[in-house]
């Protein structure tokens, strides 16, 4: 009996984490403004650069998953009170990037990396990728309701759900999030490589538009 219950904690553990899996998945897999960017980064810098500015995401997506386990009442509280402000200054940060995906030159200028990492070296650059992410996806109130949406509908949690519980879903949603864009970033390299293509300052400009119609959405339409 003891060894059958601890078969069956097991085997529930391991739903659990597969469910979280496909979260990670489904909240990276829509090519939004962050989504945009990270390939944008990956075609015109590399895959270290499009896969790091992935994992700032992937970050971002693990604190809203912990806010919407725990119901952080707090929180959400002032996500709604500062829902504008929020807005503004997300919008704000999405324009900068877009404007310097237009303005995007060649694949050999010189980047600079965020006003505190001020060394301009490898390590800062992708500090600075790994953060820039990581804001533009926090400061977006939308993803934490999205969150909520997709927590319920996967049931991945039950009301009883203990520590062990909540961090196979944190794991398991990072890992998911985390192979995906391992894979993207594989893919896109893969793609250039292959057929010595180059440069493809296409991606610059239709990163460019996902970015401002995002902007318009979350101004007026969400």
């Amino acid at each position: 009996m003891i060894l059958e219950s601890q078969l069956i904690i097991i085997e529930n553990l391991i739903i659990t984490f597969v469910k979280a899996l496909f979260i990670g998945v489904a909240v990276s897999v829509p090519l939004g403004p962050v989504g945009a960017i990270c390939v944008r980064r990956a075609v015109n810098h590399g895959r270290i650069y499009g896969f790091i500015s992935g994992l700032g995401a992937a970050s971002a997506d693990v604190i809203f998953a912990i806010i919407a386990i725990l119901g952080l009442t707090v929180i959400l509280d002032f996500i709604n009170n500062n829902l504008f402000i929020l807005k503004l200054f997300a919008s704000g940060l999405l324009l900068i990037i877009a404007f310097k995906a237009i303005n995007y030159k060649n694949n050999n200028a010189e980047r600079k990396p965020l006003p505190l990492l001020n060394k301009i070296t490898t390590h800062s650059q992708l500090a600075s990728d790994y953060i820039s992410t990581f804001i533009l996806t926090i400061t977006n109130p939308i993803t934490i309701f999205s969150f909520l949406a997709i927590f319920s509908g996967f049931r991945v949690l039950t009301r009883d759900y203990n520590i062990l519980d909540m961090i196979i879903v944190l794991i398991g949603m990072f890992l998911g999030s985390f192979f995906w864009w391992f894979l993207i970033v594989q893919i896109i390299h893969y793609i250039k490589t292959k057929y010595n293509i180059g440069e493809l300052n296409w991606i610059n400009y239709i990163s460019a538009v996902i970015i401002f119609i995002s902007v318009i959405y979350i101004l007026f339409f969400s």
